[in-house]
C-alpha cells in the first residue's frame, strides 16, 4: 500500500500465526492492556523469544473461525 511501511508485512503475519496458533486474538496476550498474560509473572511471558519474529504480543491478530474451527487468521 502506499506509504506502508517495510515493517507492517511480517508484523501482519506475526500477528496472523499468534492469532491462528493460539486460537485467540492477539490483545489476549497483549502486554497494552493492564496484567496482560505477555507481562513478567504471567503465562504467555517470554514466548515472543521462544519464537523469535513470528509471536505477536501486542494487538491486531485476530482468528478465522468456520464452524467453531480455526481455519486461519488476521493480521
Amino acid at each position: 500500500m502506499t506509504g506502508a511501511r517495510l515493517t507492517g508485512v511480517e508484523i501482519a503475519i506475526a500477528k496472523a500465526f499468534t492469532a491462528a496458533g493460539h486460537r485467540r486474538p492477539t490483545h489476549q496476550a497483549s502486554t497494552s492492556r493492564p496484567r496482560g498474560p505477555a507481562l513478567p509473572g504471567n503465562e504467555a511471558f517470554g514466548i515472543h523469544a521462544m519464537h523469535p519474529g513470528k509471536f505477536a504480543i501486542f494487538v491486531g491478530g485476530f482468528p478465522i473461525e468456520v464452524d467453531g474451527e480455526v481455519v486461519g487468521a488476521s493480521g
